[in-house]
């Protein structure tokens, strides 16, 4: 009997000490976030108690969502006379992909003679800009006469995009038939001459 009533003095003794003299903090949302580049970032605050009653806070940040890197939001409160703060860390991040514009059409059809003429292409970036320089392509074949040519890029924070244009190997050229006979010759069908 004795332990149980220490041990009873004890547990009510912490959540007293736990109620009149610590100070509970937390984040709502996330302490560690990630913000996405040149987009809004709202905070979602805190929660600051002590004695069972709200605590007000003031906060500041560095946050700058047009340049990748990591940030702070301080949350500052005070009880009695001492000041406290806390910190969120915000990792402005860019997790868009770049985009290729194919010039021209993607499933191009030319004919088994000719070899395809680059019809050209751009690339840009949200964050990067233009990546146009940066492009890659290569053939890859789909068939014995017909490939695909894949444009590919990266940006700086390792985003890729890719696109592909088709090349179609038809006959499209009709034959053309000569006679070398003089102009008055004539053909029948089935005869040999």
């Amino acid at each position: 009997l004795f332990i149980f009533v220490i041990t009873l003095l004890f547990i009510i003794g912490y959540f007293l000490y736990s109620y009149l003299f610590v100070c509970k903090f937390e984040f709502v949302g996330e302490e560690y976030t990630s913000v996405e580049f040149n987009s809004e970032y709202v905070d979602m605050g805190a929660k600051i108690t002590y004695r069972g009653k709200k605590v007000n806070y003031t906060f500041s940040t560095n946050l700058d969502t047009s340049k990748l890197g990591n940030y702070e939001y301080v949350y500052k409160y005070s009880i009695g006379d001492k000041s406290y703060s806390k910190k969120r860390i915000l990792k402005v991040v860019d997790t868009v992909k770049p985009e290729i514009v194919l010039k021209g059409e993607t499933d191009v059809i030319i004919d088994y003679t000719h070899e395809y003429e680059e019809d050209g292409f751009s690339a840009s970036d949200n964050y990067d800009g233009d990546l146009t320089d940066k492009v890659t392509y290569e053939n890859e074949n789909v068939s014995d006469k017909d490939y695909r040519i894949k444009y590919s890029v990266k940006d700086s924070s390792n985003n890729e995009f890719v696109v592909y244009r088709n090349i179609i190997h038809k006959d499209l050229i009709a034959p053309e038939i000569k006679l070398n006979r003089n102009i008055n010759s004539y053909l029948i069908l089935g005869k040999s001459i």
